[in-house]
């Protein structure tokens, strides 16, 4: 849709029906309120106003030219250090959310929306208040969810480690990291529990062993085993990438609007 002044927005139109609770997509609608006040401390997809009309419920946001992560994971044209400036990019902007007692609880490539400039930006949160000593109810997307998510247990920021581990390990191979595979979601669920992980060095061949690492420590099937924050994964990331062991050039308007926008 456009304003009077010609500037574009998105507008989701969710519709209320049997298969889905009111409470469902007014906690949709709450929890997208609730992300647009972080949108100045990282990069989130903004939202303008949201509310429900009849069995219709809205969020008016701001339109992303670039469409989702998923273009730039099915595009294996794509270097790898743009991939990896794109997931510093990510890292940070989780970090922030985290920092502000937020869980996104959906981390995957079709909920970051990428600008003009393959910046991006991310969006739909599960989003909760944290408390001490407590998380929230499992949600999300099967294939994306961390093994306590997919067995129904509460969650901690922790979760997110692990889903964005998911997004992290696709967007670099082009795969997603179990053994086994499945049709279904109760199959997929169980395999998130129990299935091993593949080496991302399997999937693409010459992959730097501290990219590997980092992957690997990310997707350990207990929380206490993955990085304690994602700022530690963001500065992972930030080191390899300052120190060389690939071209950054093709990063550099990511890495660089990230470092005005954070200070690092």
């Amino acid at each position: 849709a456009s304003d009077s002044n010609g500037t574009h927005f998105a507008i989701k139109i969710m519709e209320l029906h049997p298969f889905i609770d009111a409470s469902v997509l007014d906690a949709v609608v709450e929890n997208a309120l609730a992300s647009s006040r972080l949108s100045e401390c990282a990069m989130i997809v903004k939202v303008y106003k949201a509310g429900r009309v009849g069995d219709l419920y809205y969020i008016v946001m701001d339109f992303m030219e670039g469409g989702t992560l998923e273009r730039i994971v099915e595009d294996r044209s794509i270097p790898m250090d743009k991939r990896l400036g794109i997931g510093l990019s990510l890292s940070l902007t989780i970090a922030c959310i985290h920092s502000k007692g937020v869980i996104h609880g959906d981390i995957k490539p079709g909920n970051v929306l990428m600008d003009s400039n393959d910046v991006p930006y991310v969006t739909d949160f599960y989003y909760s208040s944290l408390k001490k000593g407590a998380g929230i109810l499992p949600q999300g997307t099967p294939r994306y969810m961390s093994p306590e998510q997919a067995m129904g247990q509460f969650i901690t920021t922790s979760s997110d480690i692990y889903s964005f581990g998911v997004l992290m390990y696709e967007l670099l191979t082009g795969f997603i990291p179990y053994k086994d595979q499945a049709g279904n979601i109760a199959g997929m669920i169980n395999i998130v529990s129990k299935s091993e992980i593949v080496p991302p060095s399997e999937r693409v061949k010459g992959l730097d062993g501290k990219i590997c690492g980092i992957l690997m420590k990310m997707l350990q099937k207990k929380p206490e085993d993955r990085y304690p924050g994602m700022q530690q994964v963001a500065s992972e990331l930030k080191s390899f990438l300052e120190g060389g062991r690939h071209s950054t050039t093709p990063a550099k308007s990511v890495f660089e609007r990230m470092k005005e926008s954070f200070k690092i």
